[in-house]
């Protein structure tokens, strides 16, 4: 029985190697892509990085013995559909975090924010050397500094989503648990500060900056609500944001005017995305599988090709770019997601998990990363291990 056992483990650490190794290639890729280094290096690989995706899952899938059936099933549906969307669109990298999720089935999510940290955190740091350095473009005189990645808003959504990854990792539990070191518990607090004051002075990125704070601020409250063993009530209620948020963007910018008041002054607040997405529900209609959406960025700085700045249209609501760029079944299947991983972080305890999973809502009402593989690590949660005895339970069935 103990060799049997022995050669169970073995396995088990093999799918999960496996998976370490696919996944920081593939975020190590696609986070290159964001920064300003040469993109010449990654012509043409996607098609390589995808079939190994393909490979990897495939194999999980009929022989790690981790899926049931129906869940056999339901993967080969949401593929289908992402496939036909891409089909319909050209949109293919939404495959990506397709595969990944359904990859991660009963790998440690905690291990998986390890991997994110490292790779996210080691070409960050490099593409800002290269940018202060000369070896990578960038704009000395500019005011807002996007340190080697393609835009401000882009490092500060990087930094976003790490500070988020950080403030999850399983180490604050064990430092809090510990009477040694539960002083050190203040050190994410700090952190998450740090990086918020760090990107509004360099980056000028008021979303990130934001959200970074209310972050912190739902972190202050999970702990109290903690200590009165109300934490799990209070999140319950708060489980199906994801719907609140899709909806309350969604209206803002179907029922804008330029001649209401009210409506131009949220639009400045949110910095004219509410003008630039009522013209997509002006000039588009929505699609079950999507479609292509030409966009111009920037911004609204010309490109140094010579693109006009009038011409700026870019869509940065998620909830309105998954709509009519991805189709409504995406976008319905998302929500669920959402839902879903936030229904596991609760039933774990992760309250801190469930928090920045709700700030990723609200950063989505602003930011258009939320399937981005360079960005969000989150969306693994679906069926990554998180519960408390996940260790034990690793490679049976959950």
């Amino acid at each position: 029985m103990d060799k049997n056992k022995s050669i169970s483990t073995q396995k088990i650490n093999r799918w999960d190697v496996g998976y370490f190794i696919l996944y920081g290639i593939v975020l190590a890729k696609c986070v290159y892509e964001t920064t300003m280094f040469s993109q010449q290096v990654l012509v043409g690989t996607f098609k390589f990085f995808l079939a190994a995706m393909v490979l990897y899952t495939g194999a999980k899938i009929l022989f790690s013995g981790y899926y049931s059936r129906k869940e056999q099933l339901a993967i080969a549906v949401v593929i289908l559909i992402f496939g036909i969307v891409g089909l319909q669109t050209g949109y293919y990298e939404l495959l990506q975090p397709v595969l990944l999720i359904v990859g991660a089935k009963n790998v440690r999510f905690d291990n998986i924010l390890k991997v994110y940290t490292a790779v996210v955190a080691v070409m960050l740091i490099v593409a800002a050397i290269a940018s202060q350095t000369g070896y990578s473009p960038r704009n000395a005189a500019a005011a807002r500094h996007s340190y080697g990645i393609i835009y401000p808003t882009d490092f500060a959504a990087h930094i976003f989503y790490l500070i988020l990854a950080v403030g999850c990792l399983g180490i604050w539990k064990r430092v809090q648990e510990n009477e040694q070191y539960r002083y050190l518990a203040w050190l994410r607090w700090l952190i998450v500060i740090a990086a918020a004051v760090f990107i509004y002075i360099k980056a000028g990125a008021f979303t990130g900056t934001a959200c970074l704070i209310g972050f912190l601020v739902l972190m202050c409250l999970i702990y109290l609500l903690e200590r009165k063993n109300l934490a799990r009530r209070v999140c319950e209620i708060f489980k199906y944001l994801p719907i609140v948020w899709a909806g309350l963007f969604l209206a803002l910018s179907y029922f804008y005017s330029a001649s209401n008041a009210v409506m131009v002054k949220i639009d400045t607040v949110l910095s004219q995305r509410l003008m630039v997405s009522h013209k997509v529900w002006s000039e588009y209609s929505i699609k079950a599988f999507g479609q292509f959406i030409e966009e111009q960025g920037w911004g609204g700085i010309a490109d140094p090709t010579g693109i006009d700045p009038a011409k700026y249209f870019f869509i940065d609501d998620m909830y309105l770019r998954m709509l009519f760029e991805y189709g409504i079944i995406v976008f319905a299947v998302v929500l669920i997601l959402l839902i879903v991983i936030g229904h596991r972080a609760i039933g774990a305890k992760q309250y801190v998990l469930f928090a920045a999973i709700v700030m990723i809502g609200v950063h989505s009402f602003m930011e258009h990363h939320l399937l981005e593989v360079a960005y969000d690590p989150f969306l693994l949660v679906l069926l990554a291990g998180i519960d408390t005895a996940d260790e034990e339970k690793s490679g049976r069935k959950i």
